[in-house]
């Protein structure tokens, strides 16, 4: 799932030409708040006169998925054999960011400064322009980068650059070590771990029915400036029936703002039914449906709202029948009540 890119949604945000080549790379950045698809898109460049056109689905991608997350990064790599690699030469990427390896006749570096376009064919019009760079950047030991509001900054002379980042960052402003959500079936434990932060405020973790629309669950503050590592967790105990989706939204002190990846956890709730009540001789007889191994508590309650008998009873998953001794033999009208930690059921029955 995802949207198209737009234009003011997804552009190129870094164009590095630094001086060791190996490993040289494009990114693109999503500043909207879905995830975007690159399949229906093409890359330009553009030498005075000339220009040469990539196709990302057919020319480009040859390492993972043509997206980029939502507030997230593309990294598109000349000669790289694999994510691996292009780590080993500039550092860990964020967890915001997806990595595509760019094939052999894709080339990044030049002596040769180029002006790159970002295309996206709308299946109506061709070459819909949704990012242009105006005018020529990188170049031979260059590394441009552009900000959200089309300014670009150039550094000269680099060996390296800091892929991931806009222009005027000082870097990531969280290392993000794990993000987790596991539930236990009467609700869902998130839990994350940060090596570092810098100038972090706080977090909103954010949470989504089917994984595109999210809302505001809570929000965490952070611990601003730190070299430790740091543990947060949070509680959903709202009531969830199947996959819940998850992403953080790390918020700095400037308002600034960047996305965690999409986690998700299957929050299949315990449902039990209770299909037929009846008593023989001392004995209350109950066929339950249950859909999982639980514990449940049994009531018997009389006309004037008194427990007579109470028993806790475990439940094996799948329908069954279940023997409960009360010790005398029932008549007349009660209710029966059978509760574990997700369903309550009262049933009125005339035994």
């Amino acid at each position: 799932m995802g949207v198209n890119p737009a234009s003011g949604v997804v552009f190129i945000s870094e164009v590095s030409d630094a001086t060791d080549y190996h490993n040289e790379y494009i990114e693109f950045y999503n500043s909207g708040s879905e995830v975007c698809l690159l399949t229906n898109a093409s890359l330009k460049r553009i030498n005075g006169g000339s220009s040469t056109t990539w196709g990302f689905y057919a020319d480009l991608v040859d390492l993972g998925d043509i997206k980029i997350p939502a507030g997230g990064f593309l990294i598109m790599a000349r000669d790289a054999t694999s994510q691996a690699s292009f780590e080993s030469e500039w550092g860990a990427l964020p967890s915001s960011c997806n990595f595509n390896k760019g094939k052999s006749t894709m080339y990044f570096g030049t002596s040769t400064q180029y002006r790159w376009q970002l295309i996206y064919d709308d299946g109506i019009k061709a070459d819909v322009i949704t990012d242009d760079t105006d005018n020529p950047v990188g170049g031979d030991g260059n590394d441009s980068k552009q900000n959200d509001d089309g300014t670009w900054t150039t550094t000269g002379s680099t060996t390296s650059s800091n892929p991931g980042s806009l222009a005027g960052d000082d870097g990531l402003p969280i290392e993000l070590l794990s993000f987790t959500a596991k539930s236990n079936h009467s609700n869902i434990e998130i839990s994350w771990q940060t090596a570092s932060e810098v100038n972090n405020n706080y977090f909103v973790l954010e949470s989504s029915s089917e994984g595109i629309n999210f809302d505001d669950l809570t929000q965490v503050s952070g611990a601003g400036n730190s070299n430790e590592i740091k543990n947060y967790s949070f509680t959903d105990n709202r009531v969830h029936s199947g996959i819940v989706y998850y992403r953080l939204k790390q918020v700095d002190y400037d308002g600034k703002f960047t996305y965690s990846k999409i986690i998700s956890a299957n929050n299949s709730l315990n449902k039990l039914t209770l299909n037929n009540v009846y008593t023989d001789d001392s004995k209350l007889l109950l066929n339950i449906d249950n859909t999982q191994n639980s514990m449940a508590e049994v009531e018997i309650i009389d006309v004037t709202g008194r427990v007579i008998k109470t028993f806790n009873l475990q439940l094996i998953k799948g329908q069954s029948n279940y023997s409960l001794f009360i010790g005398y033999h029932l008549t007349g009208v009660y209710m029966i009540k059978i509760e574990n930690l997700t369903t309550s059921i009262i049933r009125k029955a005339i035994l």
